[in-house]
């Protein structure tokens, strides 16, 4: 693809409007050749296979799946650096190396879907974000990305704060059916629900909580998954814990469980409710501080 690529540095070092020397008038006389060029050559391109937002959650509608989630922290620890919600330790990344490998028949693995596809229709934050950190993150990926594999979108549980022009009402809605009239058990940090008002699991069966801290929850990590076995099987088992979640989602699901790695979903509900966004890195610094 040297040819696209030597087109596209020529294109921000010079002004086109002013150097005709190629013939060029016009900048959107570049950007048409360079499509042509892309279309021939992009067949060298290569990704995984990643279901967007939607056919994430419509595939958890009509399952009986568990879902780990891999996002940047997740990815970080991986290779050695710790982030604000967990201390690095080998073991903890050599646990998410052996989860995000995982071939579990029941269980989804989910990566960032933005890191691959287009980011037009992200909102202003987020599209920041990964155009600046989306090479880094894909050649992490790229040492244990398995090409026959269906991925889940990581963000799945984000959707109301990614996506400009999202329809955040069908989006809650439909995620509130995974549990409603169901038996579940939340495993969570133990001031996780502390500034929360409206709980997106407030449609259940029954609602218990299993706490753990807040931050370094990999510490307790024998503790969490041997209170963890002591939930019924036929209850759903939902993980609002960091890092520490996608162990533990894995670790149920090789036992039998239903496990649902959710992330940030009850702040992002709440949020939606109180008409709060994510407009800002301050404002995304506040969602993804430790709670």
């Amino acid at each position: 693809m040297s040819k696209i690529f030597s087109n596209i540095k020529y294109l921000f070092s010079h002004n086109l409007k002013q150097d005709k020397q190629l013939g060029y008038a016009e900048l959107d006389d570049l950007i048409d050749n360079l499509k042509y060029d892309l279309y021939d050559e992009l067949a060298e391109l290569k990704i995984p296979h990643i279901m967007d937002i939607h056919q994430t959650l419509e595939h958890l509608l009509t399952t009986e799946e568990s879902i780990v989630r891999f996002g940047d922290g997740e990815l970080n620890l991986m290779y050695g650096d710790g982030i604000a919600l967990q201390e690095y330790s080998p073991e903890i990344s050599r646990r998410l190396t052996e989860v995000f490998c995982s071939q579990q028949k029941n269980l989804m693995v989910a990566i960032p879907y933005v890191c691959y596809h287009s980011k037009a229709g992200l909102t202003e934050v987020h599209r920041h974000f990964w155009y600046r950190t989306g090479p880094h993150y894909r050649k992490l990926m790229k040492k244990y990305i398995d090409y026959d594999q269906i991925y889940g979108a990581a963000e799945v549980s984000l959707g109301s704060s990614y996506q400009k022009d999202f329809d955040c009402d069908s989006y809650f809605s439909q995620f509130r059916k995974i549990w409603q009239d169901k038996d579940i058990v939340v495993v969570c940090g133990k001031t996780v629900f502390d500034k929360i008002r409206h709980n997106i699991f407030d449609n259940a069966q029954s609602v218990e909580y299993q706490y753990a801290p807040s931050v370094n929850a990999f510490s307790s990590y024998d503790e969490i998954l041997s209170r963890a076995l002591t939930i019924p099987k036929e209850k759903l088992v939902i993980s609002i814990l960091g890092p520490t979640a996608k162990i533990l989602t894995y670790d149920l699901a090789c036992r039998g469980y239903r496990a649902l790695d959710f992330g940030h979903i009850a702040k992002s509900y709440d949020w939606f409710v109180k008409n709060i966004r994510m407009e800002t890195m301050k404002d995304a610094a506040n969602f993804f501080s430790p709670d």
